[in-house]
């Protein structure tokens, strides 16, 4: 049985990531969601292989950036939000 996958979580960190001009530190990530180092990994995980976000190395630092892709799912999960407020 595989990890389950909260897709609020996913647009929580990726929400934050744009806010960040699309592009921070894995330590400046963790400190802005609150996640734990091994929750947020697996969600790093999880959102490269959609291929919502990328990942470079900077020296030591693991640097996350946004993708067009995760810009799209934002859109489409706020839309799908306020869709829901409509009901």
């Amino acid at each position: 049985m595989g990890m389950v996958i909260d897709l609020g979580t996913v647009f929580k960190v990726l929400t934050v990531l744009r806010d960040m001009n699309g592009s921070a530190k894995m330590f400046e990530l963790q400190q802005a969601t609150g996640l734990g180092w091994g929750t947020l990994g697996k969600y790093i995980e999880y959102m490269k292989a959609k291929g919502l976000i990328s990942e470079e190395r900077r020296g030591k630092a693991r640097v996350i950036k946004l993708t067009k892709r995760g810009e799209d799912y934002i859109f489409l999960f706020s839309r799908l939000l306020s869709l829901l407020a409509e009901i």
